[in-house]
This record gives structure tokens, sequence and C-alpha cells, in this order.
């Protein structure tokens, strides 16, 4: 393992995602030593992820190496394993490849993952978003779905594999059929000129009466109102029943597809809910959240090291945004909601802000730029095969 024991309590990080990031990039390691555990060796911005599976960004655009984030941290030590289990009374954590990791100190920012809610079919079937490789498996599989209709003689089939069904109208799920319009109308006529793209049909299916159910209903309207002008079908309020790679059934229609994207559920990996006062139901399981949480946590490790009091968790609000494609957003903050151009600009500037380092806001500028000017995206690449990936 090679991590040397020094006179300083250790504090040990499971994960580094927003929580873990802010919390090693905020804590004093001239008072404790700091050993980060996780299966990547790089840093995900994954609210760019949806940008990666619809071809508009490579994946070196939103990750980064976790070695050089933190390079000249005195006191840190990142090792690339994964983690099976901790045992509290020894204080130590088990990992698949180092074996025993001993702490003082554990921090698990472990971040979340798919909830199918025990549906095996759509476990199985359907493409989540939860992770880079996720990602660029809904990549494959949009890509190879217009290369395989290319080829087929059926229309029952071609409809087949260019219908594409998004199951739940959170932010993942409108953002994501945003890009998917986009797609349609500006790239894959000109990729796939012997296919009638104008047959490809996009869906998103929401459980509840509106969209962005968690924003404001100026948000949700606006949400709306962009969607359907790009010829979004919505199905609010509609519950989805099974779904066995072909047929998808809900309570409301049937709909035939090779295409069904699962963004309706996450849950926490393992452990990490934090519960207050003024929260009694947790937080949402934000990017924002995850930040302050981190970084919060290490602000009171530091203030205890001087003797000092710590202090409570209070998340501060500054705001929530979701992008539709071109020109169209909605933003919420705390006394004004507005949409449309402005909030399309303002969501691009936060975003590229909240990206690790200046090299990845130079390429995601530059890529955003070229796409606006051309109407083109330049990373529509099959790097690995779907189906052997995904059917098992």
């Amino acid at each position: 393992m090679n991590i040397p024991r020094v006179d300083l309590p250790r504090i040990v990080v499971i994960g580094c995602g927003f929580a873990g990031l802010k919390f090693i990039q905020t804590i004093n390691s001239k008072k404790y030593q700091i050993v980060l555990l996780d299966k990547n060796n790089y840093h995900t911005f994954q609210p760019l992820m949806y940008q990666v599976a619809t071809s508009g960004l490579e994946p070196d655009s939103i990750t980064y190496p976790i070695r050089k984030i933190f390079k000249g941290k005195k006191r840190f030590h990142f090792r690339k394993t994964e983690v099976i289990s901790v045992n509290t009374e020894k204080k130590v954590v088990v990992t698949d490849k180092i074996g025993e990791v001993s702490y003082d100190h554990l921090v698990i920012g472990m971040g979340a993952t798919n909830n199918f809610f025990g549906n095996e079919d759509f476990e199985k079937y359907t493409v989540p978003m939860k992770s880079l490789l996720e990602s660029l498996d809904l990549r494959s599989m949009i890509l190879q779905n217009f290369e395989e209709a290319l080829n087929s003689n059926s229309i029952e089939e071609q409809n087949r594999l260019m219908n594409f069904v998004i199951i739940g109208g959170g932010a993942t799920g409108v953002e994501l059929a945003g890009a998917l319009a986009e797609l349609k109308e500006h790239v894959l006529p000109k990729d796939y000129p012997d296919l009638d793209v104008r047959r490809m049909e996009i869906n998103l299916i929401e459980g509840s009466p509106s969209l962005l159910s968690a924003m404001s209903k100026n948000a949700s309207e606006k949400s709306y109102k962009f969607l359907k002008s790009v010829r979004v079908n919505i199905w609010l309020g509609t519950r989805v029943q099974s779904y066995d790679g072909q047929t998808l059934i809900t309570d409301k229609e049937s709909l035939e597809s090779s295409a069904v994207i699962w963004t309706a559920g996450v849950k926490a990996i393992k452990i990490a809910e934090m519960r207050t006062t003024n929260d009694p139901k947790g937080h949402a399981m934000l990017a924002s959240v995850a930040g302050q949480q981190g970084q919060w946590l290490a602000r009171n490790f530091n203030r205890k090291a001087m003797g000092r009091k710590e202090t409570p968790f209070k998340y501060k609000d500054r705001g929530t945004m979701a992008t539709i494609g071109r020109n169209k957003a909605v933003v919420d903050l705390k006394h004004f909601q507005f949409s449309g151009y402005i909030a399309w600009l303002t969501w691009m500037f936060v975003h590229l802000m909240l990206l690790v380092d200046f090299r990845n806001r130079l390429v995601v500028f530059v890529n955003w730029s070229w796409r606006y000017i051309k109407y083109d995206r330049g990373s529509r690449l099959i790097i690995r095969d779907f189906k052997q990936q995904k059917r098992r």
C-alpha cells in the first residue's frame, strides 16, 4: 500500500465526486493525513455527461485526473481501488486491491447510482446514465441504432430503432430529450442521407403531472413548451410497467422501441444521506449539495484541529437550472425565475466555471462555440460495441 504512518490523524475519503473533491481541496493537510480511495483515477463533472452521450463532448472534456487535481497537496495519498466494506470496530476500510486501510476518521462520498425500484426488466434492457462508462454506452447505442436502421429493409424495425424513449422528466431527462432533438434536426440527416431521419421519434415519459417537478412552475411550463417546439412527445402522468427490449408497456400506451433510456430514479451507493432539523427528509442528490457538504465537513475538521467550535450544516440554495437545447434553458433563483436565451447563456457560464480547470473550460467552450456556429457535433464515434457491453 506504501502509505506512511505519520503523527497526524488519518482521514480516509471514499470517492472523488463533488463532495470528496471539495473536502480534500478545503482540508488543512498540515493537521491531517488524507487518503483518497476511488475505483477511477479521475473526477467526472456529471452535469455534462448527457452531452458525452449525445456526441456533444468527448469524455476528457468533463473528466480530470485525480493526481493532477491534488498535485502538490502535502500528506495526500491516492489509491485506485474499490471499497468492499467498512469495519467500524477495527476502524479499517476493506478494499479489493490493497487490502485493509486503517483510519482515524472516515468520509464517505460515494455518490448515487441508478434506482430501478426493483424492476429487473428495466435494469436489464434500458440504458442508464449515471457514470461515464454508461454515457459512452448510450452514445454507442444511439449511433449503432442508426447504423442498424440503415442496413435494415424492414420499416417496422427501422422505426423501432429510431424511436427513442426517455423515462424520467427531471433535469437529466429534459436535457437529454433536448439534445436528441438537436441531433435529429441538425446532425443525423447529414450523417445518414440514405435514411429518412424524419421518422425518428423522441418520447419523454414522466410519472408526475409536470416536467422538472422539483423546480418552479415557470421552469416546468417553459421546459414543456420548449420541448414541444422541437417535436418531443411528452407523456405526463404516465407510469411505465414493463419492457422486454422491444416493446415498452405503460398504463396509457405501448411503444415499440429498441432505445429506452432510464433517468427516472437514483439512490445512494450503500451509504449517503444527511438529515437536519430544517431538512428532515434529507437533501437532494445534487452536485451543489454534495460540494457544500464536503466543504462544510472539511472546515469543521479544520476548526476541530484548532480547538474551535464546529458549526452545523446549512445548505445554501443558489438556484437550479436546466437546458433544453440551443437558446433554450430555465433558471430558478431564490427570488426570481427566468427562461430562454439569457437563461441559456447563464447555464453555459455557470457550468463552464464549475469545471475543474482552465483546460476543461477552454475545450468545452471551443466545442460549444463550434457546435453553435456549424450545427455540428464532432464526437460521433462508436468506441465499443454496446450490445456486447449491455445485453447480458
